[in-house]
């Protein structure tokens, strides 16, 4: 991946992407290539390159050195645990790390003489933020860490609770599910390397300038 001396940035697929793009835009970024980059991962202009990488794998691309600057959700940042530094909060794709589980059962939840024996049963795509969570109330978790609808596992009883993202609240009713904690905010961040970050890299510090100037305009709007 060669991208001379022009900046590097990963960009998370999915569902963020048009946002993030917007956001850069905003910040004057040149965002051509990505208009027109038809498939590709890998697209570079006159002054940066830009990958497109799944959510999960942006970090590792930001921490190893090989971007300059990533776009991800703190969900992500919490649940890798790798070497990054938070420089911006974008305040975009906000939501909520949340613990749910089988409506009115909400205190019984966090009772530690029901999950002494066998240990409380949850269901993630976090399984590292879960246990974490857990470890910190004197409870030990048994993580069943499943990819798709993360609400099935609690309803049909393969989990006494999940640990999922939570936007709007409809997915959990829809499920007979409740919120019964809140475990942390979650919204899309600006991360970089350490040592980008500590040599004070100048092109890192002109984007982070323009982007928090975007970032300020959007908030403002809103």
């Amino acid at each position: 991946m060669d991208v001379g001396d022009r900046l590097c940035i990963c960009l998370p697929s999915g569902r963020m992407l048009d946002e993030v793009i917007g956001l850069l835009e905003m910040a004057s970024f040149d965002v051509e290539p990505l208009r027109s980059r038809d498939r590709e991962l890998f697209v570079c202009g006159k002054e940066v390159c830009y990958v497109i990488a799944k959510p999960f794998d942006v970090v590792v691309y930001v921490s190893s050195g090989m971007a300059d600057l990533g776009f991800v959700g703190s969900d992500v940042i919490a649940e890798r645990g790798l070497p990054v530094v938070e420089l911006l909060d974008t305040g975009l794709g906000f939501c909520r790390m949340v613990v749910a589980v089988k409506r009115g059962e909400e205190d019984r939840i966090f009772d530690l003489s029901l999950y002494r024996n066998r240990g409380l049963r949850v269901a993630s795509k976090y399984p590292n933020v879960a246990r974490k969570h857990f470890a910190s109330r004197g409870l030990h978790a048994q993580v069943v860490e499943v990819s798709g609808s993360v609400e099935l596992a609690c309803r049909v009883g393969l989990s006494d609770c999940i640990v999922d993202l939570v936007q709007s609240g409809r997915t959990l009713a829809q499920n007979d599910l409740v919120e019964a904690e809140t475990i942390f905010p979650v919204s899309t961040r600006v991360i970089g390397g350490p040592v980008k970050v500590r040599t004070k890299d100048h092109l890192v510090l002109e984007a982070l300038k323009a982007l928090e100037s975007a970032v300020g305009h959007l908030k403002g709007v809103k």
